[in-house]
């Protein structure tokens, strides 16, 4: 696997760029290193290995969003954990089965909402959520969101946005 060379000048994260600019350099360079690693389950490294790495790749991403949901406890002050919305399994998931898809998952599935640790508790593994998860597996990409807030649904947790909106269709 050859990784980009960093190109010439600054480094993407520096801190005398424009924060927008340094986290569109962060998720492009994001985005290259899926579509290094995700062909590769099947092919040179153990499928866990490459799961692995793809999941660290998720989760840096999300480290680069800007969080809109968050539950009422939380818009009240209670402590919180950044919850993926679509879980990393099932994002990961998607990366390995179509790897010249990883751009578009991450751009469109990667959704993180504040949820206190026990609503997170509550939320649970994938396992809990089994037909919810199936459905993740085939789906179209423009529709794991929705299916992530399902699992909140069920579990009757609501999350808002600043302006008061649910994320999901009524």
């Amino acid at each position: 696997m050859t990784v980009p060379a960093r190109p010439a000048g600054r480094a993407p994260t520096d801190p005398r760029l424009p924060r927008a600019q340094r986290i569109a350099k962060r998720q492009d360079r994001l985005i290259e290193l899926a579509k290094e690693v995700a062909p590769l389950a099947s092919k040179d490294l153990d499928d866990h290995d490459v799961r692995t790495i793809l999941a660290a790749i998720v989760r840096r991403w999300s480290d680069t969003l800007t969080v809109q949901f968050k539950t009422e406890a939380v818009w009240s002050g209670a402590q919180s954990d950044l919850e993926h919305v679509v879980p990393v399994r099932a994002i990961v998931d998607r990366m390995v089965k179509k790897p010249r898809g990883v751009e578009r998952v991450l751009r469109e599935a990667v959704v993180v909402a504040r949820v206190t640790p026990d609503e997170h508790t509550t939320l649970g593994p994938l396992r809990g959520h089994a037909e919810v998860y199936a459905r993740m597996k085939v789906c179209r990409v423009d529709e794991l969101a929705d299916l992530g807030w399902q699992r909140y649904r069920d579990r009757g947790i609501t999350v808002r946005d600043v302006d008061g909106r649910t994320p999901w269709r009524r």
